[in-house]
């Protein structure tokens, strides 16, 4: 239960952006107990937003070695190559981390990204296609996808998603 809190507390923390308590709060749960892969995690995205690469990736793989199946840690490692502006490796990675959770679209948005970053239109809109299905009132992946469609020159599709959104954010009123 002590663990769970400082997770909670940690999540706080950082939400905050009181950085140093919750790096406190995650090094802690992390030295309560072996089963810490979650606390390392979070440790590890806290060092991401940091700027702190290379403690980063060597929490991220101390995560793995506890449990190489682990989609969180794959999905981290690959934003870690991303911000190297390292698209391969950031593409094996994210493959990876679907392979193992093939329903979240928070792997499935760092998917799209990185292959937009790639200028692999095709097959970011494969993902992109993934989440509209999950989620079809997305107003980001809506708009990521009509501007998906202008890069092949499906004007007419773009704009009807864009109407589309645009239909959308207006009843949100």
């Amino acid at each position: 239960a002590h663990y769970k809190w400082l997770l909670i507390e940690a999540t706080a923390h950082f939400s905050l952006k009181n950085i140093e308590q919750a790096r406190s709060k995650y090094s802690q749960a992390i030295r309560l107990t072996d089963d810490n892969i979650q606390a390392i995690n979070g440790l590890t995205i806290l060092e991401l937003s940091d700027g702190e690469l290379s403690a980063a990736d060597m929490n991220v793989d101390k995560a793995l070695v506890k449990d190489n199946d682990n989609s969180d840690s794959w999905h981290i490692k690959g934003k870690i190559a991303l911000a190297r502006n390292n698209l391969n490796q950031a593409q094996k990675f994210l493959e990876k981390a679907y392979e193992l959770s093939k329903k979240s679209p928070l792997i499935m948005r760092s998917l799209v990204d990185v292959y937009i970053q790639s200028k692999n239109v095709s097959r970011a809109q494969v993902f992109l296609d993934k989440i509209l299905i999950q989620t079809p009132n997305d107003p980001m992946a809506m708009l990521l996808n009509s501007w998906l469609l202008t890069q092949k020159d499906e004007l007419a599709a773009a704009s009807a998603e864009l109407g589309r959104l645009s239909s959308l954010l207006s009843s949100l009123d």
